[in-house]
Parts: C-alpha cells; sequence; structure tokens
C-alpha cells in the first residue's frame, strides 16, 4: 500500500464511523453524543483524555479516515475522536459530568487539541484491508466479535456465499485461513439473528456482554452442534435450512443464567460435552428436561469409552509393570496387596461384562 500523507483537519470536520465494528448494533446511526455516552462507559476512555490533555496529541498515530461530502469519516480512531471531542467541546455531555470536569480543570488549554492528524483513503475497503493486519491478528487486537464485525463488512462489500477464491483472498488480508474466515462470517449472520430476535429476550444479555467467540465455536466447529442448527457448511447458503427454534435453545444454554449466575453449558471447554449431547436423541431430550451436562452425558455413548479406554490403558500398565519388573531391585507387601486388591477388580469387571454379554445375546435371540 503507498505510503500517504498526514492531514490535519478540523475537529468539527470529523465524524464517527457508524460502522465502526467495536460499536453496538443499537448505537450506530445516533447522535454524537449517544456514541459519546456509549464511549464514557468504558472507563479507559477517560484515561485517554487525562494522557490527551497532559501531552497533548501524539501525532505517530494519526486517525484513519474517507471523504463524505466536504466532512471525514473516522474509519480508525474514533475513542481519541471522541476524548479530543469531549475536552475540546463538553457542552451537552450529559453523562459522568463532574468526572470530566475535574479531567478538564486538570488540563492544559494547549494540548487540547482542534485540529488532528488524519490519514485519508479512498474508500473504506481499502481501510478494512489495512486494519485487517492491525486488529484481527495484530497486536492491536479486537474482540472476537469486533472481528466477526469487521470481516462481515469487507465480506458484503463484494463477496459471494460459497466463493472460496474470495474467502482465501479475504484470509490473505488478515493473515488466516479461509475456512476460519468463512466460519466467522457465517457466525456473525447466525449473531444478527439472535440480535434481530432481541436476543431471546434473556435477561441482561445484549451486544455488550455477547461472548461472541461461544458461538462461533459452538455453530460451526463442532458438527453435531451444527446439524442441531440446521447449518450445512456445504451450501451456498449454509443457513438457508436454519432451525430458529434450536438456534432459541442454543442460546438460552450458552449465555441465559440461573441465580448462582451459571449458565447450563458453563466455560467454553463443556460445549464439547454439549455436542456429545445433542448428537443422541436420549440424552438431548433429557438434557431439554432438566438434567445436568453430566447427567445427560451418561446417556450417551460416552461411559462405554471410558470403559473401554481404562480397560485398554491398564493393560498397557500392567504389561509395563511387568516389563520393567526383572530391572525392579525392591519390592514390598504394598505391592502384592494392590495386585490383590487388582485381582479382585478384575473379577468383578469379568463377571459383569459376561453377564452384560450373555443379557445382550438373549435380547438379541428373542428379538
Amino acid at each position: 500500500m503507498k505510503e500517504k500523507a498526514i492531514e490535519y483537519i478540523e475537529l468539527d470536520l470529523l465524524d464517527f464511523d457508524p460502522l465502526n465494528p467495536r460499536v453496538p448494533n443499537k448505537i450506530k446511526n445516533s447522535s454524537t453524543n449517544e456514541v459519546i455516552r456509549w464511549m464514557l462507559k468504558d472507563a479507559s476512555l477517560i484515561d485517554l483524555m487525562e494522557s490527551i490533555s497532559t501531552n497533548g496529541f501524539f501525532p505517530g498515530e494519526p486517525l484513519l479516515a474517507i471523504r463524505k461530502n466536504n466532512r471525514f469519516v473516522i474509519i480508525e480512531g474514533n475513542r481519541r475522536l471522541a476524548a479530543c471531542k469531549i475536552l475540546s467541546n463538553p457542552v451537552g455531555i450529559d453523562f459522568m459530568k463532574a468526572t470530566i470536569g475535574q479531567v478538564l480543570e486538570r488540563s492544559s488549554k494547549e494540548n487540547i487539541p482542534h485540529k488532528l492528524p488524519v490519514v485519508i483513503f479512498d474508500n473504506r475497503e481499502e481501510v478494512l484491508s489495512y486494519l485487517g493486519y492491525r486488529h484481527v491478528t495484530g497486536v492491536k487486537s479486537w474482540s472476537s466479535l469486533a472481528k466477526a464485525r469487521y470481516l462481515h463488512q469487507l465480506y458484503k462489500i463484494d463477496g459471494e456465499p460459497n466463493d472460496y477464491e474470495y474467502f482465501r483472498l479475504l484470509a490473505r488480508k488478515i493473515g488466516s485461513k479461509a475456512d476460519y474466515v468463512r466460519k466467522l462470517v457465517i457466525s456473525y449472520e447466525l449473531y444478527l439473528i439472535i440480535e434481530k430476535e432481541a436476543f431471546f429476550k434473556i435477561e441482561n444479555l445484549d451486544d455488550n456482554n455477547f461472548e461472541f467467540s461461544k458461538l462461533a465455536d459452538s455453530s460451526t466447529r463442532y458438527s453435531k452442534i451444527t446439524s442441531f442448527l440446521g447449518i450445512d457448511l456445504k451450501q451456498e447458503n449454509p443457513l438457508e435450512d436454519l432451525d430458529i427454534n434450536n438456534l432459541k435453545q442454543l442460546t438460552k444454554w450458552l449465555f441465559e443464567k440461573n441465580l448462582e449466575n451459571q449458565t447450563r453449558v458453563g466455560d467454553n471447554r463443556n460445549i464439547r460435552i454439549l455436542n456429545e449431547i445433542v448428537g443422541n436423541e436420549r440424552a438431548l431430550k433429557a438434557f431439554c428436561d432438566g438434567k445436568s451436562l453430566v447427567e445427560a452425558r451418561q446417556l450417551t455413548s460416552y461411559p462405554n469409552q471410558i470403559m473401554k479406554n481404562s480397560i485398554s490403558e491398564s493393560l498397557n500398565k500392567l504389561k509395563t509393570a511387568w516389563n520393567i519388573l526383572p530391572e525392579v531391585s525392591e519390592t514390598d507387601m504394598s505391592d502384592l496387596d494392590a495386585i490383590r486388591e487388582l485381582l479382585e477388580y478384575l473379577k468383578l469387571l469379568n463377571s459383569s461384562i459376561k453377564d452384560k454379554i450373555n443379557k445382550k445375546d438373549s435380547d438379541d435371540f428373542q428379538l
């Protein structure tokens, strides 16, 4: 990308980006003061105001903008723009007045800028391509939801639903893989549906606290949950057969909290357990009826796998003990006690497994 010159532009000519990936959709296209009010909820904006009013605006990090008529939309640097607008003209800001007043009292007037350094790009896509390196995979990382919004914006410019070449191109722009980018875009479209449904009326859930990574992981990474939702990643439109009721169920399992402030699924590590459950009709019914993850999991094939793996691992460890025995110089009664206990468990396992096999053979014969 060709190096662009920095221009100093009047603060009053600089506007917030209505498509800023970090700003919740409900705030976008609101008034300047509404956007500033939302940004002030982040305490670090006050710190940024303190820094600018004490040290001045650092020209080494110019704002990035596109021209709109005779004004400029700031694509990168909206927080710094907000800080400068508040410092320059706090009139009309009806939020955190006392704190803002304290910052202004301590500020040096010569450090409050009325012009800001800006690099002007020809179009949004050019800025977004540049930002991909900095915020999606770079050191100034955005949240997973902000990354998804950003990629979705790029995709909507000229992407096609199943154009893998485009996803490869998009992935190269951010230093990632095409499959990851496509799944993130699909997950964001799921998120937009959830947002449109008012987050299924889940108490205290909105785009400020929505853990997008949970949705992205579960909906596209785990095949049984993907099928449960009716998503077909091979289709041109993967969400064409989306089951909205199952999406509602999943959203509630992931995000709705009980009186102990816990969700049904818990942290991200438990999503793989949920994946096993939704792939088993009996376990899924039990979970929907109120059984815990652990209880519902017992109705899947999971106990069978645990038993088989445990027997196999025990056999391997016994073989190791036998092979190493000639080199062992000391043994004691505790070793014999452990072996006797082991033999008792082997007898019980042998008897129980034989009974299960005989019962199964009997049931099969009756069929």
